[in-house]
């Protein structure tokens, strides 16, 4: 994916669902480490409805959650939370580098565990052995089963991935490159092939510890890579009392910051309900059925919201202020026409097939309609008989007007009609159709068809295809002003 260049699909992951997907991946996370923070065993299940099962077997171990490592767990808690949230926070602009509580736990509460034989005195679980070698490099197995398998597991992992680096983006101001993510994962997992190691991905506990403590390059990695080569080899032993409930304390106040997303729902919702529905859906897909799912139907749901909103684009047309080189919606502003022979006309979208039909009513609306035009007649003559009360004379006048029915025809003839194709910067085949036919439609009762603010794509798409033959290019103007000043001569 990185060779190709397919970086570009994070295009298509909206800010809402990256904060979704993140909350969703905590909620799995936190619930993962909720058996070791109360010292319970639960069955391991591996279904749709996962969490639902997790929760039920939780549940049905209550009565027996071991007290000593509930204990431990919520001091650990305590205190990783004062120091973090309070300590930190608030004196980082005295500190030169944050406390580094997850360390200091880690140490003392394997010191603690050791000399107070937690394990054998409390029953209290604990790390364990740690095999101090790497295992023997070999060649990985392959087989055709796992393609699928892997495709999914090499998706997630890069979306994840890149969600969190969004978040960290916004927090710490840079930019990363999608491309770049992928060619490192897959050299990542090329290499960890050969040793058995999980599919490399995104820590979100790891990465907002790191963020946190104010970590600004790669080097942190080198430093935690070799930290864990000497775990490995040599300092794993060391380790092997520490209480796995100090770990789960430690995952649990790490990820509860990706939790705070749900406060963002509020105003999701005043704001825009396209997000809304993204997250709420991200989040409920992933939480009832499995995190793929929240995947899958997250991306989904993007994918609508564009088709959708494109359905949903405005139209209006355009006024040119008297005596001003200024164009002014006529929706939001009153403009007095300064020439009301020229329409001007915009639709906040591209030009294809799921807009082209509604282009084409928009217009007519707008403007008038150039088919019920031709059928009907510009003047309807009303004779008005009055009697005159002064010599009793029968007085006949003819009153000439005009009538608009339904906006089926203007009030004042058009002479020309200006598309404004700024918003166009896509046109498929049902949009070229569509501009041939208002173009002939027009052409047919008088009235000159103009583009104008013609974005490079569209003058381009227009000289190519045979829009050009349909079209005058001398009516295709890069600036709406220009094409209106031509409209007027």
């Amino acid at each position: 994916m990185g060779l190709c260049r397919m970086g570009f699909i994070t295009s298509y992951l909206s800010t809402s669902f990256i904060a979704a997907f993140t909350t969703t991946g905590a909620i799995h996370i936190i619930s993962s480490q909720i058996p070791n923070a109360l010292g319970i065993t639960i069955q391991p299940v591996n279904k749709p409805g996962k969490l639902i099962y997790v929760y039920n077997e939780i549940f049905k171990a209550f009565p027996n959650i071991h007290v000593a490592t509930l204990l431990v767990s919520i001091i650990c808690l305590i205190i990783l939370v004062l120091v973090k949230d309070v300590i930190n926070e608030r004196c980082k602009n005295k500190m030169k580098m944050p406390i580094p509580i997850d360390f200091i736990l880690v140490v003392v509460a394997t010191i603690i565990s050791y000399f107070a034989k937690f394990h054998d005195n409390f029953g209290i679980a604990v790390v364990g052995e740690i095999p101090a070698r790497l295992p023997t490099p070999q060649l990985p197995r392959l087989s055709v089963d796992i393609i699928g398998h892997s495709a999914v597991v090499g998706t997630i992992v890069f979306v994840l991935t890149i969600s969190m680096a969004r978040l960290c983006e916004v927090k710490h101001g840079y930019s990363v490159d999608d491309n770049q993510e992928l060619v490192a994962y897959g050299i990542a997992n090329l290499g960890g092939s050969f040793f058995s190691c999980f599919p490399a991905c995104v820590a979100p506990p790891r990465t907002i510890v790191l963020s946190t403590m104010g970590a600004k390059t790669t080097f942190s990695g080198m430093v935690s890579a070799v930290f864990v080569l000497l775990v490995i080899i040599f300092i794993g032993k060391y380790v092997e009392s520490l209480p796995k409930a100090v770990l789960a304390a430690m995952i649990i106040a790490a990820i509860k910051n990706l939790l705070y997303q749900f406060k963002d729902l509020p105003m999701l919702w005043r704001v825009n309900r396209y997000d809304f529905v993204i997250f709420v859906g991200t989040v409920l897909s992933g939480v009832f059925i499995d995190f793929p799912y929240a995947l899958y139907v997250g991306v989904q749901l993007c994918l609508l919201t564009v088709v959708v909103q494109s359905q949903k684009s405005t139209s209006y047309t355009i006024g040119k202020v008297e005596q001003e080189d200024r164009l002014l919606d006529q929706k939001t502003h009153y403009v007095p026409l300064s020439n009301p022979k020229i329409a001007i006309f915009r639709m906040e979208s591209s030009l294809y097939f799921a807009t082209s039909d509604k282009f084409i009513k928009e217009l007519y609306k707008a403007t008038f309609n150039p088919k019920a035009y031709r059928k009907q007649p510009d003047l309807n003559v009303e004779i008005i008989i009055s009697q005159s009360k002064n010599n009793g004379n029968n007085d006949i006048g003819i009153s000439l007007s005009k009538t608009n029915h339904e906006n089926e025809k203007p009030v004042v003839p058009l002479t020309h009609i200006i598309i404004d194709c700024s918003s166009m910067n896509y046109i498929d085949m049902n949009g070229k159709k569509a501009l041939i036919q208002i173009n002939s439609e027009y052409k047919q009762v008088g009235v000159v068809v103009m583009l104008g603010n013609c974005t490079h794509f569209m003058k381009t798409f227009t000289e190519k295809s045979d829009l050009s033959e349909e079209i005058d290019m001398k009516n295709v103007y890069s600036d709406i002003l220009d094409a209106y000043f031509a409209a007027t001569h």
